[in-house]
């Protein structure tokens, strides 16, 4: 008697634990679905340093908070995977809207990796509770892809906005160029200005000396004539008195 006594207290112990277990793991689990789902609603935070300033990557992009992207990820999930405060400040901004109840603030941690399973869901005895773990696993895969799709929005329009950024930077650094473009064309035609005159003064001034110099070989010329004249005249002396040399010198003839 005492025995079966035992047996049914037993039971009931176990039993009392597995709810207790399942009432603990079903809170870790809902409030990280109602989390997945309000951040993939209002968007997911941008990283910040301790100064609040955001963070980047090696490419100059921001860095979006920590959120898991599979059922592993989520049970693993802590708040210590995000930078401080950001879970607490989520689950009271949840919690002020109503999305939570007060009892899902402090419940946010790991949880046994068999709940989502199917294996660890048929375990479940009671109808409803089974139904309901059936139920938070479709809402735990659709905010999954919900919040892929919200990541992907925010980098876009973060991109978009980059992009914009970088454009209007362009466009002042283009209009900066063209304001020091302008005064250096205007430079740029003094300089010029001031070229031209000194080429046109170098030119007039090889135009005179190139008119000295024709004079000067045209008098060199008119010279080296009359100096040819005077030879040939010598040449034409010389040739006359070597002849009458010969003459002079020949023997009579008999």
């Amino acid at each position: 008697m005492q025995k079966d006594s035992k047996k049914g207290s037993d039971a009931f112990s176990s039993a009392h634990i597995s709810q207790v277990s399942h009432s603990t793991a079903r809170k870790k689990i809902e409030v990280k679905v109602a989390l997945l789902e309000y951040w993939g609603r209002t968007g997911v935070p941008w990283k910040r340093d301790v100064e609040g300033k955001y963070v980047f990557d090696q490419n100059g992009q921001k860095i979006l908070e920590h959120v898991p992207d599979s059922e592993n990820e989520v049970r693993r999930w802590k708040q210590t995977d995000n930078s401080d405060g950001i879970i607490a400040q989520a689950l009271n901004e949840m919690l002020q809207q109503e999305l939570i109840q007060p009892d899902h603030v402090d419940a946010f941690g790991s949880y046994d990796a068999a709940a989502l399973t199917p294996g660890g869901i048929q375990k479940i005895r009671n109808k409803e509770e089974k139904a309901h773990y059936f139920t938070l696993k479709q809402n735990l895969n659709r905010a999954l892809e919900i919040l892929k799709a919200t990541k992907e929005r925010q980098f876009e329009s973060e991109n978009k906005q980059g992009l914009i950024s970088e454009l209007n930077s362009r466009l002042k650094t283009m209009d900066s160029q063209r304001e020091s473009a302008a005064l250096q064309s205007l430079a740029d035609r003094k300089e010029l200005r001031a070229l031209l005159a000194r080429w046109k003064e170098a030119e007039e001034r090889y135009m005179r000396r190139e008119k000295e110099m024709k004079a000067l070989l045209a008098e060199k010329d008119e010279q080296i004539a009359l100096l040819d004249a005077k030879v040939r005249d010598l040449v034409k002396e010389r040739q006359k008195v070597i002849g009458l040399n010969n003459t002079k010198g020949s023997p009579n003839e008999t």
